[in-house]
């Protein structure tokens, strides 16, 4: 599924969740506008910003006419929508470490 929209992430550089959607993002090759949310100064209180996550957290991706705000749901929805190359293998088994 090859969505030409212009991607946008609304992040924090010290965010672990958004470093997670970051990594899932670059490791899928998909391009996006990089839009910073600076934390301590308090920029996801703005009004602008919690148009689009009213929960006031990041990361936030607009994806496919998508405003999605959890980066678990984000990583699931690359995954669902843009599938390879996966993020996790195929078989469940093979996702084990121990």
């Amino acid at each position: 599924m090859e969505n030409k929209e212009q991607v946008v992430l609304y992040s924090y550089w010290r965010s672990s969740c958004s470093w997670r959607v970051r990594t899932a993002l670059a490791f899928k090759g998909i391009a996006y506008e990089y839009r910073a949310v600076h934390l301590v100064k308090g920029e996801q209180m703005s009004e602008e910003y919690v148009k689009q996550n009213p929960m006031k957290e990041v990361p936030t991706l607009v994806i496919d006419g998508n405003v999605l705000n959890q980066s678990v749901a984000i990583l699931e929805y690359l995954e669902e929508t843009r599938p390879e190359p996966a993020l996790l293998p195929r078989q469940v088994k093979s996702r084990t470490y121990w």
